[in-house]
């Protein structure tokens, strides 16, 4: 699946469909008892996001990723929260 960031999408590519928007936020353990790196970890996360999309589609175009992270005074964790948005789409590449 690819996904697409830019404001317009790359010369050659041409949205057949699109789809209603998806959305998900997750969260990345900042702990250092946590398991794998925040790459890792992160990645995790854009794919759940990519999984939400329908089975046809084959890129999800428009998307927006923001972040927030939240530091816990008890024990030196955190956590970075990861929000993902776009519309999944059929795209063809001319």
């Amino acid at each position: 699946m690819k996904l697409f960031c830019a404001n317009a999408l790359p010369a050659g590519i041409r949205v057949r469909q699109t789809f209603d928007m998806i959305v998900h936020t997750g969260t990345v353990s900042l702990g250092s008892s946590s398991q794998g790196s925040i790459a890792d970890r992160s990645e995790a996360v854009r794919r759940k996001f990519v999984a939400m999309a329908p089975e046809e589609s084959n890129a999800v175009i428009g998307v927006h990723v923001t972040s927030s992270v939240v530091l816990y005074d008890i024990g030196g964790g955190g956590a970075l929260y990861l929000t993902f948005c776009g519309n999944p789409a059929v795209v063809e590449e001319s």
